[in-house]
């Protein structure tokens, strides 16, 4: 029963891809409660001791792999921004569509730069710019698990250039992405394989449709309000409610 519980965790985390953080204060918050319960009447703890003890396995084998996986990223080359550079990977995941731009990030495989191609086993975070129909269209088109080519100008993400300013390359790292790649047509990305991630792109879809939803019956800051607080995507709230 355990093993089945750990190998469970085990692809929740394979086709969840939940961040290692996260999970690791859930796990040990678990345990904590576990051991806390021991401390109580056998009869009441009992029942619960059990229930938490099944979810410490399952969380355990999805911690086990997401620490397995992890790996230290880093910018691949020297010069800070390569232009028209062609990435291959799967899409990973989509962000909600924003005004003029659609942003996802792609599991690449390989980079060609020029000529020469280079292994590329790293998270990118993509953005493309297009008028609105052609984002909508792409946004429509898109799916979690396709196979992409897209040629784009890739870059590394800034640095703390200061004391106490934000680095935004650690913050990407801490989330294993490394390179980001911009491009301003649509027509850039070539979707080679239709393969789709159902798990993953089931979430997407849902989040989706709750953003139109969202979206055709509030106003703007309404619907910014409403995206930050329901879908965690805080791109569209106002500055002045986002400071307040």
């Amino acid at each position: 029963k355990f093993t089945l519980l750990f190998i469970s965790g085990i692809l929740l985390q394979y086709y969840g891809s939940f961040e290692h953080k996260y999970l690791l204060l859930v796990f040990i918050s678990l345990i904590a409660i576990s051991t806390a319960l021991t401390f109580l009447p056998k009869d009441f703890y009992k029942s619960y001791f059990t229930i938490a003890s099944m979810f410490s396995v399952l969380l355990f084998g999805s911690v086990m792999y997401s620490t397995a996986t992890l790996e230290k990223t880093y910018y691949p080359f020297r010069t800070p921004k390569i232009k028209s550079v062609q990435v291959f990977g799967s899409i990973g995941k989509i962000e909600l569509i924003r005004e003029g731009r659609i942003t996802f990030y792609i599991n690449s495989d390989s980079l060609r730069v020029g000529l020469k191609t280079y292994k590329s086993k790293t998270k990118i975070l993509c953005n493309i710019y297009d008028t609105q129909n052609a984002v909508d269209k792409l946004y429509n088109d898109l799916n979690v698990g396709n196979y992409a080519a897209i040629t784009s100008i890739i870059s590394r993400p800034k640095n703390t250039r200061n004391p106490y300013e934000f680095d935004y390359e650690k913050y990407l790292a801490d989330r294993n992405i490394s390179i980001l790649a911009t491009a301003y047509s649509t027509e850039n990305i070539r979707i080679d394989n239709r393969v789709v991630s159902t798990f993953k792109n089931y979430i997407h879809e849902i989040r989706k449709y709750l953003d139109n939803k969202i979206t055709s019956l509030h106003n703007k800051t309404t619907e910014g309000l409403l995206r930050g607080l329901l879908l965690a995507d805080r791109s569209g709230i106002d500055y002045n409610t986002n400071t307040d």
